[in-house]
């Protein structure tokens, strides 16, 4: 566990609760386990690639060009072995890897063998992996209408597309929604950040199509619409059963590397992708480990709550859990005090165990599974747990926000030394109102007189 603590806080410091923070940190010498299929060698492909090679501290990836005859050997690095074809077993890929990148393939090509779209989709729902999906010209996403993988894609209704131009470009926006999402961090500070994506290169190429409801749109055309009326989705992110899946509807993230030197810090490219592949394959790299994916309902809970934890058995041949264990054992450890033990339950019919404990303290905990209680570990995971200070999570102000606010409501924002100006701002508005009042003939005497007298 990392604990950082500000000790000398600045002047006009209101809140001292925040003042501390702590994290439990993994440290592993896993690698990220990566699969990258493409038909051939387009740009995003060789930097792509490239950034892969480069980082062999990180990545253990295999490449697959289905453009090469089967005398051509396949790139990988000396250490890794070389794919002789596209994995035939669902175990293969399950065991194998952490994500699948998946550029501008051919779903018919003869390379990929039967079954191999059922075994992508069981690797992503089942298993917990993360399927990325990079558009091209040619077949993704088009081509994969009504199959397996498009139920996978975060969008639909393919077709939403431009031809490379060299002459018709298009830029792209963050959503707003998604602003501060780990995949778009490419600074720490919000406005640095949102001026890098403003100032990244125009694009020639697109592929879209309608979002899916459940996915999150992180980037989308800046002025094209979909027959929804929706912003045509550029980036997308989707779960997907057990896993996960992300959509990049252009092929043109190169350019962001253009006139950067390739192992520079600060490449916009560099940024991005590495960030997108630990944040997609530590779904399955991270939380699961021999046969198991253990998993939590979110990183960060509130004093008081309930943790939810569930583990799902991947392998059914996993060691000491059977088809007849009822449960395992769950070694919670809290910031302070001894770790405790809590079974996990099998769901009724399922290979699903899961168990639930309340959040007493605040800071940082880590969990443990084993099949039997004191046995050996099968996977971890961590939380952190703070106390509920939502109106103190951002106590300054936020001039951007109160401004949008008032415009949407039909105000105006006013500063306070403009105070004295604000009787001059509001504005007199006239409205006539009708009101019908209903009173007992009873009540009223002359009236009641009259009507008798007319009637009689």
């Amino acid at each position: 566990t990392y604990s950082v603590k500000i000790v000398d806080p600045p002047e006009g410091d209101l809140i001292s609760d925040n003042n501390f923070a702590s994290a439990v940190v993994r440290v592993t010498d896993e690698k990220f386990k990566i699969l990258y299929v493409d038909t051939y060698p387009r740009w995003e492909w060789r930097k792509l690639q490239a950034l892969l090679d480069r980082n062999e501290r990180i990545y253990e990836y295999s490449a697959f060009l289905l453009f090469a005859d089967t005398k051509w050997r396949q790139p990988a690095r000396p250490d890794t072995k070389r794919l002789e074809g596209f994995p035939t077993e669902y175990s293969k890929l399950l065991a194998g890897y952490d994500l699948i990148i998946w550029g501008d393939v051919d779903p018919k090509h003869d390379y990929l063998p039967s079954g191999w779209d059922e075994n992508i989709r069981k690797f992503v729902t089942d298993g917990g992996g993360t399927f990325v999906m990079i558009a091209g010209p040619h077949y993704s996403p088009q081509a994969y209408a009504g199959t397996k993988i498009a139920d996978l894609l975060p969008v639909l209704e393919f077709g939403i597309a431009q031809t490379v131009s060299d002459t018709a470009t298009f830029s792209v926006q963050v959503n707003p929604l998604f602003a501060e999402h780990k995949l778009m961090q490419l600074d720490l500070d919000p406005e640095k950040n949102a001026r890098l994506w403003d100032r990244l290169h125009p694009y020639r190429f697109y592929n879209s199509g309608e979002q899916k409801i459940v996915a999150k749109s992180l980037l989308h055309h800046a002025t094209l619409k979909t027959d929804r009326g929706k912003a045509a989705p550029i980036l997308s992110l989707m779960k997907a059963g057990r896993g996960q899946t992300l959509f990049v509807g252009f092929d043109e993230t190169w350019r962001w590397a253009k006139g950067i030197p390739e192992g520079q810090s600060n490449n916009p490219y560099n940024l991005f992708w590495n960030q997108a592949i630990k944040y997609l394959a530590a779904n399955k790299m991270l939380s699961g480990g021999k046969g198991l994916l253990l998993k939590l309902e979110k990183d960060e809970y509130v004093l008081g709550q309930q943790a939810v934890i569930s583990v799902d058995v991947l392998d059914p041949a996993i060691g000491e859990i059977s088809p007849a264990t009822r449960e395992i054992s769950a070694t919670i450890q809290p910031p302070v005090g001894n770790p405790l033990q809590m079974p996990l339950i099998r769901n009724a019919g399922s290979e699903t165990f899961v168990g639930t404990f309340r959040i007493e303290q605040k800071g940082a905990y880590q969990v443990k599974v084993s099949a039997r209680a004191g046995g050996p570990e099968l996977a971890t995971a961590a939380f952190e747990a703070k106390e509920f200070t939502a109106e103190f999570a951002t106590p300054q102000m936020n001039r951007k926000l109160l401004e949008q606010a008032a415009a949407a409501s039909g105000g105006e924002y006013v500063e306070l030394s403009d105070l004295g100006r604000l009787p001059d701002k509001i504005k007199s508005r006239t409205r006539q109102a009708t009101r019908m009042v209903k009173n007992r003939l009873m009540d009223a005497p002359l009236v009641f007189l009259l009507f008798c007298a007319a009637i009689v």
